[in-house]
């Protein structure tokens, strides 16, 4: 990871703007994490750009930190790996930014651009979120979900394609300004560059189910229509 040097936070900054990950600055969780909001300096970049802390801004702003849950299965720590890879080398408005990251004394962590208008599935399922969506800023979520699948499905330089592979509401995230952001990668498979395939085998079926794609549950072979699938 010395190519991610400029993006690395120190675990005890993060404890310290978490309050040792008080459960007063929990903002989420699930299966594979739990997610923090807290105030943190950082650096601005992706992995592709000049990785010097000298030429990069800092920035002291309100953050989203995930904390991976370390599982007997590995499916955590290779989630964690997925997402960094993915995040450091992705550069779109409707992919959520990676601030930074913490590999240290067993912690995996994500730092990430915090999102102060929740997530899709917080507005339509949650009776406490008082957002009430127009027509038009529905249709603008669904085209910015549509741009940043377009970019994750694109091979250009530096950048193989990738598929999210658990596509859904709870996943897209709104900014301050209603944008939409993809977010979660943990489950996303990369086709590399040296890999010329449509589609890629998948030993071990993931995502949501009744949002998955029928012919990827049925034959384990993922395309990047799965993810169109669900969306």
């Amino acid at each position: 990871m010395d190519h991610l040097e400029h993006l690395r936070i120190p675990l005890t900054d993060i404890l310290t703007a978490t309050d040792n990950f008080s459960e007063k600055y929990c903002i989420g969780f699930g299966g594979y994490a739990i997610v923090y909001k807290a105030e943190l300096c950082h650096f601005d970049g992706i992995a592709s750009e000049v990785n010097s802390k000298a030429k990069l801004p800092e920035r002291h702003s309100t953050v989203a930190v995930k904390v991976i849950r370390p599982r007997k299965d590995e499916q955590g720590k290779e989630g964690f790996f997925a997402e960094l890879e993915t995040l450091s080398n992705s550069d779109h408005p409707n992919i959520v930014p990676l601030l930074g990251f913490c590999y240290e004394d067993g912690y995996m962590i994500l730092v990430l651009e915090y999102a102060p208008n929740g997530s899709l599935d917080n507005i339509f399922d949650d009776s406490n979120y008082k957002i009430n969506l127009t027509w038009a800023q529905r249709l603008q979520i669904c085209l910015d979900i549509a741009h940043g699948l377009h970019y994750l499905h694109s091979i250009t330089m530096g950048k193989q394609m990738i598929i999210h592979r658990d596509i859904k509401s709870a996943n897209i995230l709104l900014n301050e300004n209603m944008v939409a952001k993809i977010a979660d990668f943990g489950l996303c498979k990369l086709n590399h560059a040296y890999q010329h395939f449509s589609s890629l085998h998948s030993n071990r079926l993931a995502g949501t189910e009744m949002y998955m794609d029928p012919a990827y549950y049925k034959t384990g072979r993922l395309k990047k229509e799965s993810d169109v699938y669900s969306f």
